[in-house]
Order: structure tokens, then C-alpha cells, then sequence
């Protein structure tokens, strides 16, 4: 990505080139720097001001946006590892033959994976 490609909006999910938590990009302030807001992991609230040139931006949609592919992908990694048998051993059913809360359920679960790791 070039500096060019990098535009940051208010309201995008930003981090700093060098590292550090996601944060929210805010409103300017008067030398055009990003006014950014986050919270550690004790919830409590922080905000810092930066030049656009040191934040990265971040869509969720990008990597959230197609769970249910990375869900389908993460159903068939496991039953290729489990060969194709519940934990009772039992047959496990092709994903398209899943209900869809189960399927809503492993999206839950690869959306906490994409999350933690995009943290």
C-alpha cells in the first residue's frame, strides 16, 4: 500500500505504521493531524493526535465482510482433519446440508479469530 492509497477518512479503523492498537480516526484538528480514539484492554478510553502519514488504515468489511467463506474454509479444514466425523464420530454433513444457526455460529466463531488477530 502507498502513502497514496492510504486515505483515511473519519470514522476508519486506523493504526499507526509503527505498531500499537486500533483506534478510530476522529475529526482534524487545525494542523490537519487525525484526532485518534481508543480503549486498552482494561476499556478504559484514550486519544492521541497524528499525522496522516504514520496511521494505516484498516476496512473490517475487507476481512470481515466474507465470513462465511473463511467460515466454510475453517468447517472443511476441520472436517479434513477430523476425517469427515463429529466429535460423537459421527458423520459430519457437507457445509451447504448445515442449518444456518450452526453455520451463523461458525462465522461467530472465525469472526473472533479475525478480531483477535487483526488486534
Amino acid at each position: 500500500m502507498t502513502d497514496t492509497d492510504n486515505k483515511i477518512n473519519t470514522g476508519d479503523s486506523v493504526k499507526l505504521r509503527s505498531g500499537g492498537p486500533w483506534m478510530t480516526a476522529g475529526s482534524r484538528d487545525n494542523s490537519k493531524n487525525f484526532i485518534c480514539h481508543w480503549f486498552d484492554e482494561g476499556h478504559n478510553s484514550f486519544s492521541g493526535t497524528f499525522p496522516e502519514g504514520a496511521l494505516v488504515s484498516y476496512e473490517p468489511s475487507s476481512v470481515r465482510g466474507d465470513l462465511n467463506k473463511l467460515a466454510t474454509n475453517a468447517y472443511h479444514a476441520y472436517g479434513d482433519k477430523a476425517g469427515w466425523k463429529n466429535y460423537q464420530g459421527k458423520e459430519m454433513p457437507q457445509w451447504k446440508e448445515l442449518p444456518d444457526n450452526i453455520k451463523v455460529y461458525w462465522e461467530a466463531a472465525v469472526g473472533h479469530v479475525v478480531d483477535e488477530v487483526m488486534d
